[in-house]
């Protein structure tokens, strides 16, 4: 799409906002005593019908400002709880722009307003201090619809293919139902999990640390966070749905979640067990478990199971989750209860099983001097992986102290078989080496944490002290046995055939603990100085045993390895908060001083390397007005290396890819800066959300690549400089009401600048992916709900010294959503997803058009659906993802999930019309 039709819509957009001619009435509001009233409600009502024209509230000045009115006739109502309301006529004639309102007087009653009924379209947004809220009612879903369905149509955030929620452009982390914790920090328990019926508010913040939130004084810690408010209903009695599905192909489905609400409790339990690719979890853990299988086993390390890269490094082009064959099993009970108006538990657990068969062929471009040479893979994977997580937090608070304790205990156990056909060739098109592997792999990893947070009040003007401890630890156990064939084609003589056959085996153990301490003063009037301590050790232990099978079963001696490393670091710093109106910041700076010792007991050598960094923040925010919002934030941070990247040891598994740890590595050392933007209309429904994000990175840890003549490989890690990636994200939305559509426009990118090292060569890469989806809906969903829209993305490799291997691509998608509601009992529904891939790296640009669609009957009062759906209806399936990274670029397709039928039967424990309580009826103003 041309930028120039992108201006046009918008603009046509806006032309129909000021067709009419608008004026702003203003006002005050005050007691009998002329003093100003906050928060009182004002409302215009039209005369002719008491459709709402326009509404408001008073500012703490007790001024209002409804802008944007028509000339008409109109019925002015101003009301707030414990005042006798207002209501008077009120006619505005045409000709000029502004209007003005003698003041109001409101007089003390003791009669309470009892509930009005006002016909009007609901606002959608609100601003609550730092906490963006979305009223569910504006943005319909399907019955049975899960959160996550109803995320996906929110302005500003977004659902990626694999369930990873983003608001504001950040990865949102943790999930809370009614401000408490459901399983843990994992998002998709409950935006996977929990109806979208049940929840009335979604309300997205940076959840602060829980000393800032009971003190009041921000510390600087955030998580992104989405708290997810139930309606009234479903906080008192029981509520849920069950569903199972069989259909073609032997393809099943079965999915429960059982939720007992009452106040001081709340009891939840979840299953699924499905063969169709569904998850309901994230596979965080899995993904930290085959991380410290890196250096074990030859061929790729890479494990795709839901769309994302456990060891990505790279800049996605594309991704797709819909690949491989997937079967889930899971299960959990969640339970929050207060043991009594000072102490809260919340507990719960987790269990899940996963079997993924994948049968995949990689394409991979990789640089080596002046031009890119070519690896063709071919990859048969059978991954499965078991996991049990319990978590518990115990909190009390009173007047003048908090103390909260949790503990987190996790155990996971894989095994995993995968077969692999590996071909390299130059960039001339000769064959240099072709390698054929086959490798099973058990493993176990258990961990735990437990953490204590004490916060006391020592006086009422804002003098506090904290204390934080934490404890973790964790071991993973890993054994592989691991076969290759390798054959070598110089450029004179015959082939070269080596032949491997090792079991490996790798023990690791980590024990982290730490203390941090925070002693808050208060300034008088003009803010509060907060001084901190902390202090944290890691102690890690890994013992490696490899051994050669071939003649016979020899220690390898050379691979054989025991490595400890110990890194501390002491914090310590000052930091001064202050806020006044509309306007608030922090600023503070810490000096670290970080000690790492190494010690390879097998080649009897140590390494000892000591670094001092000072670590300044700064942040700022301003309040314009409910509804508009500026963020800025200045952070630093360290990252120490990994135990494997210090490792001076060969890992020669793979005789083809050989990586050896570097024991001169230095930390990283990032700035950050991020701004955020925020602005809601209330009055015209428009919304703009923006991010912008800068990071610098000193001392950037990457891969260095020695490539010899046959294209045998050896990776080290090294230290850069210059290493920067800027990420900006913006959403807007508004409605255009002579169309009944609602208009959203949002675009992403991300640009990186790094180095990387091909034969002792310094190659700047610059690397961008851009994307933009226009999407239209329309506004009146009673009987007919439409979607559609576009996303165009736009990916760039740029090197310096290689230019032959500068790669564009440019993707496309094409969706379209329908949902038709002929009768009340009727549903019908598709989906077509059409994706086009460009690109002249690869031989063939595929175009793949999904198609789904089914139709729904509902029985017993809407409790019952009854659905036949059709999956994939045009067979084209499969997973496509495509990576760009410092030194190559690769695309991969995987057989996936094909076309099939299924009859599902879905039961709503509470109702499709339970809320019988009052509630405004909407109507849309014209």
């Amino acid at each position: 799409m041309k930028p120039s039709l992108l201006l046009f819509l918008i603009w046509f957009a806006w032309g129909f906002r000021a067709h009419a001619q608008v004026m702003t009435l203003t006002g005050a509001v005050t007691d009998s005593s002329q003093a100003p009233i906050a928060g009182a409600t004002v409302v215009l009502l039209r005369q002719a019908d008491s459709v709402l024209a326009s509404f408001g509230s008073t500012h703490a000045s007790g001024q209002f400002s409804l802008r944007r009115v028509q000339p008409g006739s109109y019925v002015l109502q101003i009301s707030l709880t414990g005042y006798s309301s207002y209501r008077a006529p009120l006619a505005l004639a045409a000709g000029t722009t502004t209007f003005n309102l003698p003041p109001v007087v409101l007089y003390p009653t003791d009669y309470t307003l009892g509930t009005v009924d006002i016909e009007a379209e609901q606002s959608p947004i609100l601003f609550k201090k730092d906490t963006l809220e979305y009223n569910t009612g504006a943005f319909p879903t399907q019955p049975n619809a899960s959160v996550e369905d109803l995320l996906k149509k929110l302005p500003g955030i977004e659902v990626d293919a694999d369930g990873t929620v983003k608001a504001q452009g950040e990865t949102v982390q943790r999930v809370l139902v009614d401000g408490k914790e459901f399983f843990g920090q994992d998002p998709k328990i409950a935006t996977r999990n929990l109806q979208a019926e049940a929840v009335k508010k979604v309300q997205v913040f940076d959840k602060k640390s829980d000393a800032a939130e009971f003190t009041g004084i921000d510390d600087g810690q955030r998580e992104k966070t989405i708290n997810l408010e139930l309606k009234e209903d479903r906080k008192k009695g029981t509520f849920g749905n069950v569903s199972g599905g069989y259909g073609t192909a032997d393809r099943f489905t079965f999915k429960g979640n059982v939720n007992r609400f009452r106040p001081g409790l709340q009891l939840s339990g979840i299953g699924m067990l499905n063969n169709v690719n569904q998850q309901g979890f994230t596979f965080q853990d899995y993904f930290q478990m085959m991380g410290g299988m890196r250096s074990i086993g030859g061929g790729r390390a890479i494990i795709r199971l839901d769309g994302s890269d456990a060891n990505a490094t790279g800049l996605p082009l594309t991704n797709s989750s819909a690949s491989g064959f997937v079967t889930t099993g899971s299960g959990g009970l969640n339970l929050n209860y207060d043991i009594s108006p000072k102490t809260s538990l919340s507990t719960s657990y987790f269990a899940s099983g996963v079997q993924r068969i994948e049968d995949e062929t990689v394409y991979r471009e990789q640089i080596a001097g002046t031009s890119p040479f070519t690896t063709d893979e071919h990859n048969t994977q059978d991954n499965r992986w078991y996991n049990h997580r319990l978590t518990s937090t115990l909190r009390h608070e009173d007047s003048v102290q908090q103390l909260t304790l949790r503990l987190r205990l996790g155990w996971n156990e894989t095994d995993r078989t995968s077969l692999s056909d590996r071909t390299v060739t130059s960039p001339e098109g000769l064959l240099q080496n072709t390698s054929s592997t086959t490798q099973t792999q058990t493993g176990t990893r258990g961990d735990g944490q437990l953490s204590l947070n004490y916060q006391r009040k020592l006086s009422s003007n804002g003098r506090n002290i904290g204390v934080e401890g934490t404890l973790e630890g964790l071991f993973n156990r890993q054994a592989v046995d691991y076969t290759a064939l390798n054959t070598l084609y110089p450029k004179s003589g015959s082939a070269i055939t080596d032949s491997l056959h090792q079991d490996q085996s790798q023990e690791e153990e980590q024990l982290v603990y730490g203390a941090t301490v925070t002693y808050t003063e208060p300034l008088k009037k003009w803010g509060y100085l907060q001084l901190s301590y902390g202090y944290e050790q890691t102690e890690d232990v890994v013992d490696r045993q490899v051994y050669d099978l071939i003649p016979d079963r020899t220690l390898n001696t050379s691979l054989t390895n025991i490595y400890e490393r110990l890194y501390a670091y002491q914090r310590t710093g000052a930091s001064v908060y202050r806020s006044r109106g509309k306007n608030t910041w922090r600023a503070g700076t810490y000096l670290q001083r970080s000690d790492l010792t190494g010690d390879l007991i097998s080649l009897q050598d140590t390494i000892s390397r000591q670094f001092t960094n000072i670590l300044p923040s700064l942040s700022y925010t301003r309040q314009f007005a409910n509804t508009h919002e500026l963020e800025v934030e200045y952070t630093t941070r360290v990252n120490e290396p990994s135990l494997t990247q210090l490792q001076p040891v060969i890992d020669n598994s793979d005789p083809l890819n050989l990586y050896a740890g570097n024991p001169e590595l230095r930390p990283e050392y990032a700035h950050n800066l991020r701004v955020n933007h925020h602005l809601f209309d209330q009055f015209s429904f428009m919304s703009l959300f923006s991010m912008l994000q800068v990071t610098y990175t000193e001392h950037k840890i990457v891969e260095a690549t020695t490539i010899d003549s046959l294209f045998r490989q050896i990776r080290t890690p090294v230290n850069v400089d210059q290493d920067v990636q800027v990420t900006g994200f913006s959403s807007f939305s508004t409605p255009v009401r002579p169309l009944k559509i609602r208009l959203s426009l949002n675009a992403n990118a991300t640009y990186n600048r790094g180095i990387a090292y091909v034969n002792a060569v310094d190659n700047t890469v610059n690397r961008l992916t851009a994307s933009g989806t226009l999407q239209a809906d329309n506004r009146k969903k009673d009987k007919v709900d439409l979607s559609g829209g576009v996303t165009l993305s736009l990916s760039r490799a740029a090197y310096s010294t290689s230019t032959t291997a500068n790669r564009t691509f440019v993707n496309q998608q094409y969706f379209a959503d329908a949902v038709l509601r002929p009768y009340p009992n009727w549903s019908l529904r598709s989906r077509l997803s059409w994706n086009i891939y460009g690109g002249q790296t690869f031989e063939a640009n595929p175009s793949v058009a999904l198609l789904s669609a089914g139709v729904t009957r509902y029985l017993y009062k809407q409790r019952i659906a009854l659905e036949l759906s059709g999956n994939d209806l045009l067979n084209q399936n499969q997973g496509i993802s495509r990576e760009a990274s410092l030194t190559y670029v690769e695309e991969t397709r995987t057989v996936s999930l094909a076309r099939y039928f299924m009859l599902t039967l879905t039961y709503n424990l509470a109702g499709a019309n339970a809320d019988k309580g009052p509630r405004m009826m909407m109507v849309r103003p014209m």
